[in-house]
């Protein structure tokens, strides 16, 4: 480990209020200010050096800003909650799959939530 900054990713939602790292390591995720999540795809080579990262994906469900979100231990459910008063668990198993580098897919619409329910953020 050198400390070398090897790529930046740009969100484009203004403030990123949070950030993550898969538990498998292929994965980046952020979030802040937006509806969404953003994922980006981090490749290595066989012999661990360092390839790319290219953004993969986009979970969008949300009407209001995403405030948090977690993956599971296994990296195969993400939660998020949001300030629309709902908190989703989303199926990751499978969906990242055989992506290749630009695979470039963006979730429109709640395809890959297994589950939701509406949460009181004031008390």
């Amino acid at each position: 480990m050198t400390g070398e900054v090897l790529a930046r990713m740009e969100a484009q939602q203004g403030t990123t209020e949070w950030a993550d790292i898969s538990p498998c390591g292929r994965l980046v995720a952020c979030a802040g200010g937006t509806t969404d999540v953003k994922l980006w795809e981090v490749t290595f080579t066989g012999s661990g050096e360092f390839v790319s990262v290219d953004h993969v994906l986009n979970l969008k469900a949300h009407t209001d800003a995403v405030d948090h979100f977690s993956f599971s231990a296994d990296g195969r459910r993400m939660a998020t909650i949001s300030r629309d008063g709902y908190w989703k668990v989303w199926d990751m198993d499978g969906k990242l799959s055989g992506l290749t580098v630009n695979a470039n897919i963006f979730v429109k619409e709640d395809t890959f939530i297994i589950l939701e329910s509406p949460f009181d953020c004031q008390k």
